[in-house]
């Protein structure tokens, strides 16, 4: 079976996961997917790797775009995704409605997890909000830091920390087991990112690449998976 190969953000692994089974049915293509942190996905073609498929922030397939690693013909819009609050499933949901909330929540918690807060979308956010809340010195030390959001999701549903919260993208949050989605994030810290596909310039599967697109675009499981329009 001739394989489909794709770099995606994270918060597209949901959606791709669930499109795979109609697109190999109409296609005969299965698909291999990266996912992560969009900026180590978008190293990993700046270094050569071989893809037929991008998923990553619109900024960064327009930067890609510019470079000739990626069509911008073929680019569309998949969805925009919030950035979420979560707790483990069963914890008490702390109120997030508003910054000042949001704050006391961060301090009260023991544990606080994200992804990278240096190359992911969420996980730069993350930092951003609690150094614009003024309690990054009072934070950074419970900081649980993980390549992504999704294997942030991972592990704190798997810890034993009573209270532990988390930030990340929402379809990330709702693609996890054992986590719960709380709130996104209130006005004033909030963040919604637009993810865009787009066939790379050395695709081998155009034609399929570009269906494949077409199918997550069109996907009617977007609001299931955390994807607003």
């Amino acid at each position: 079976m001739t394989t489909l190969r794709i770099l995606s953000g994270g918060a597209a692994e949901g959606l791709v996961s669930c499109t795979a089974p109609a697109f190999q049915a109409l296609t005969g293509f299965s698909i291999a997917g990266k996912f992560g942190a969009v900026g180590e996905m978008a190293t990993y073609i700046r270094n050569g790797e071989p893809v037929d498929v991008l998923i990553l922030t619109r900024a960064l397939i327009l930067e890609l775009a510019a470079a000739g690693l990626a069509s911008a013909e073929s680019a569309l819009g998949i969805g925009a995704v919030p950035t979420s609050v979560a707790i483990r499933t069963g914890d008490a949901a702390p109120s997030v409605a508003n910054p000042d909330e949001l704050r006391t929540a961060i301090l009260a918690a023991p544990a606080f997890f994200t992804p990278n807060i240096e190359n992911s979308t969420a996980g730069r956010h993350v930092a951003w909000m609690l150094k614009e809340m003024d309690i990054w010195q009072d934070t950074k030390d419970k900081l649980q830091i993980f390549p992504n959001g999704a294997e942030a999701m991972g592990a704190m549903a798997t810890s034993d920390i009573a209270g532990a919260i988390g930030c990340t993208q929402a379809t990330e949050i709702l693609n996890t087991p054992g986590v719960t989605r709380v709130a996104d994030l209130p006005n004033g810290l909030s963040l919604s990112t637009v993810y865009t596909a787009s066939i790379s310039t050395v695709s081998t599967h155009v034609g399929p690449a570009g269906q494949l697109i077409d199918m997550l675009s069109k996907s009617t499981e977007h609001t299931r998976l955390g994807f607003v329009s």
